[in-house]
């Protein structure tokens, strides 16, 4: 199989978009966008919605180990080596084999100017996309009510809806400022500065990474100041999907987790209780990078010499290596799998059956993911695909004379927004519908 190789020189401007699921299966969005690399999870720069490019997730050994819940977090301590999870290795299974079948689709514009990328809202009917012209910056929210869609002014560099999508945040890089409008009207609720991460909890919390400290706003009260939550410890961060779990990787003094960084250590802040435990240690030999949270924050992934996952949704505890290349790690909705490259093949690596197949899309693809049914997948770069992981069956939505910058499936996986990169400054973003289920 021939992948765009992940490692070659890369356009400097990219937007990745996110689907994924809460821990109540409830569908969570979050649109991200950034300068040279747009990742899943930690993100390289973040910065304006005009061009999207991926590069994906990473893991990798460590040393690793747990400390008591302190007021102060230390970066210096002892470690205690964890046990491993499962004794049972990863083990080669048989290859999927596609079937390539015709299917045809209903694509229709939405109807903003320079559309760059869009996320779907939980009920997988409404929908936001950025829209960039020379006289407007920021997004709009289209919806059965407002199918022309409801304009928000402003820069956006990240967006993501509330549990049941009645809200929206979007992050501004350029003032590290993330501002939250009611999804039906656009009008604001709130705004905060000095956040450069933000994760709803619900849809009446919102927590943001303040450099140092996470903060917790109520926004049934959204006039009342930010409470902090847990201690202060300072570094990059990153946040599973459901805001409940959330990563802290030390030193940094840039507060946003970049897969490029290098860090000495990572620790776990559950923003229920506010405890903070230690993840990994590494070294200067051997740094930590490429820190990959699942959706729903059960497992990280994480790269120092090598790949190598944990569990922490309890106890810290390794899992046996997997497969891949740590550098183009995607997971699943539910964190039960994740797929990356092997050899130049894309694989597909399934941690309740421990299995490793090899998924036989011979094209060149630079970007893939679940969707949220975790049964099929998509693979995009110069046209579009639809896989079947049980059957085999394969189904082209693009041909390879269209460049596809961003693929998004609604939560119920029967609709799509695709963008088209028009020309080196204009993107397009269609609303794709089956003519019969894929």
């Amino acid at each position: 199989m021939a992948l765009s190789s992940i490692t070659s020189a890369i356009p400097s401007s990219a937007v990745v978009a996110v689907q994924e699921y809460d821990s109540s299966s409830a569908p969570r969005a979050r649109l991200v966008s950034t300068e040279i690399v747009a990742l899943l999870g930690p993100r390289c720069r973040r910065f304006g919605f005009s061009w999207f490019v991926v590069l994906l997730a990473s893991c990798g050994p460590a040393a690793v180990g747990r400390v008591a819940t302190t007021t102060v977090v230390k970066e210096e301590g002892p470690v205690v080596v964890a046990p491993a999870l499962d004794s049972t290795p990863f083990h080669r299974e048989s290859d999927v084999v596609l079937e390539f079948v015709p299917r045809k689709f209903k694509k229709t514009r939405v109807p903003l100017l320079n559309s760059s990328a869009g996320i779907f809202s939980p009920d997988g009917v409404s929908y936001f996309v950025d829209a960039r012209t020379a006289s407007f910056s920021g997004g709009a929210i289209v919806s059965a009510a407002h199918p022309d869609g409801v304009t928000i002014a402003g820069a956006v560099h990240e967006a993501g809806f509330s549990a049941h999508g009645t809200r929206l945040y979007m992050l501004d890089d350029d003032t590290d400022t993330v501002t939250v409008v009611d999804a039906a009207e656009g009008s604001v609720i709130g705004k905060w500065t000095e956040a450069f991460v933000a994760r709803f909890v619900g849809d009446d919390e919102l927590l943001f990474w303040k450099k140092c400290q996470l903060m917790r706003v109520d926004l049934t009260h959204p006039a009342a100041p930010p409470k902090a939550v847990g201690p202060e410890i300072c570094g990059a961060a990153d946040a599973s999907e459901d805001g409940k779990t959330w990563l802290v990787a030390a030193k940094s003094t840039y507060p946003v987790m970049v897969s490029t960084r290098a860090y000495t250590h990572m620790h776990k802040l559950d923003a229920t209780t506010g405890e903070v435990t230690a993840i990994a240690v590494g070294s200067h030999e051997s740094p930590i990078s490429d820190v990959r949270l699942s959706p729903l924050g059960d497992r990280v992934c994480l790269r120092m010499e090598d790949i190598t996952c944990f569990d922490v949704r309890s106890a810290v505890t390794a899992i046996p290596k997997p497969s891949g290349d740590p550098f183009s790690l995607r997971w699943d909705v539910a964190g039960q799998q994740f797929l990356s490259t092997a050899a130049g093949d894309l694989v597909w690596i399934d941690f309740r059956s421990r299995a490793v197949r090899t998924v036989g899309l011979h094209t060149d693809i630079r970007e893939w993911g679940f969707f949220p049914d975790g049964k099929r997948i998509y693979a995009y770069d110069k046209g579009a695909w639809v896989v079947d992981l049980s059957t085999g069956e394969a189904i082209e939505v693009y041909g390879k004379d269209v460049t596809v910058g961003v693929f998004v499936p609604s939560p119920k996986g029967d609709r799509f927004l695709v963008t088209r990169v028009v020309s080196p400054t204009e993107r397009e973003v269609d609303l794709v519908l089956p003519e019969s289920n894929p």
